[in-house]
């Protein structure tokens, strides 16, 4: 199955919208004419795995006698996860979620790599320092990282934050 982010956004907005009544059955008549119905039930049942909507598990009528599951259309519901990704900002998973940020170990060791070619050392001291850095394995570096947070002061942390936020 080919990902239609179309199809995608279409579902969501209309099972949005319309909650909390039931989704209309000629609007998915209208995307199974559009779009099929392998690729309709696909996006519903990917769209399910990333728990954008539910539907009760009665929805997977004659499964067994079929190769698609017939979805019962009148039984799905967005979930919060669905607000919030159609919102630009995030919205209340945003507000009272857990930010996770993900670097890859690449990108670290590039920062790293120009803070230590930045630093007034001796050139046989960031050579060592590069070197020591290279082999450094997942734990030791996010040992590193989270040592490296630790030590900023909290004056150091208020300037930076200011000139983001712009206060």
């Amino acid at each position: 199955m080919k990902i239609n982010r179309e199809l995608q956004e279409k579902i969501l907005k209309h099972i949005t919208e319309k909650f909390p009544e039931r989704p209309e059955e000629e609007f998915y008549s209208s995307l199974l004419q559009q779009y099929g119905e392998k690729e309709v039930i696909g996006t519903i049942l990917y769209l399910k795995m990333h728990e954008m909507l539910l539907y009760n598990e009665s929805a997977y009528l004659d499964y067994l006698e079929s190769e698609i599951p017939n979805i019962v259309w009148s039984l799905i519901t967005p979930t919060e996860k669905a607000f919030d990704f159609l919102e630009d900002d995030g919205g209340l998973s945003a507000i009272l979620g857990v930010v996770t940020v993900k670097l890859h170990q690449d990108t670290i060791y590039k920062i790293f790599e120009q803070k230590i070619g930045e630093s007034d050392i001796k050139k046989e001291d960031k050579n060592f320092f590069l070197r020591e850095l290279s082999k450094m394995k997942d734990v030791a570096l996010s040992k590193l990282i989270e040592k490296g947070i630790d030590s900023i002061p909290a004056s150091t942390l208020i300037a930076l934050l200011k000139t983001v936020v712009g206060n």
